[in-house]
């Protein structure tokens, strides 16, 4: 930040993303739209980010009942996913019918289902695969998924 501060923790550095661009409409303006963004922002944080994290450790030998517990765990916050957040459907994206930060790290973190170490087909929950392609298909994403392909060291 201008004052030197430095922001590490995920939540904060997308709230600061928004706050710069405010016209981008990644953050809504009103109180309930902002309170809404903060309970999906702390969903992917706290359920589908943790949920996922263990995979990234899990050793290559572990047991394959192991591995069963962290996808049942997985599946079963990728069902409310679909289910809370997106109303199975009926909303386009995670808060207000909008494109904003959270969707940015939902589309992120449900991308990482492909890598081969967890491997989980979102295919079981239509909602979500066509909420990822949906995102997949913005022109602004396509651009930062190239950029990052180019050099993926950086993001910024």
């Amino acid at each position: 930040l201008d004052d030197g501060t430095v922001l590490n923790e995920n939540l904060s550095v997308l709230c600061k993303l928004a706050d710069m661009k405010p016209e981008a409409g990644l953050m809504p303006k009103d109180e309930t739209g902002r309170l809404l963004e903060q309970q999906a922002l702390s969903f992917i944080a706290s359920e589908l980010h943790a949920s996922l994290r263990y995979f990234f450790s899990l050793p290559a030998d572990a047991a394959p009942e192991t591995k069963r517990f962290l996808e049942d765990q997985a599946k079963a916050v990728l069902g409310k996913m679909a289910h809370a957040l997106l109303h199975d459907g009926k909303s386009r994206y995670l808060v207000q019918n909008n494109f904003t930060v959270a969707d940015a790290y939902a589309f992120i973190v449900l991308g990482w289902l492909k890598l081969p170490m967890i491997n989980i087909d979102i295919g079981q929950w239509p909602v979500l695969k066509e909420y990822v392609e949906r995102i997949g298909s913005m022109d602004a994403v396509k651009a930062a998924m190239a950029r990052m392909q180019e050099n993926p060291k950086t993001v910024a």
